[in-house]
């Protein structure tokens, strides 16, 4: 398997968006888990 690590580009924000809401979008994830939030798909990096 190879894998390849780069940078974030624009033309791959929508794609980023959609992994990070499978990854954590599920009902009552913060209620069960006890972390996190429900919007890490629109924090930005600082």
């Amino acid at each position: 398997m190879e894998i390849n690590v780069r940078l974030e580009e624009e033309k791959d924000y929508r794609r980023v968006e959609e992994i990070t809401r499978a990854a954590f979008g599920y009902p009552d994830r913060v209620e069960r888990g006890q972390i996190g939030c429900p919007y890490e798909h629109l924090m930005e990096p600082s």
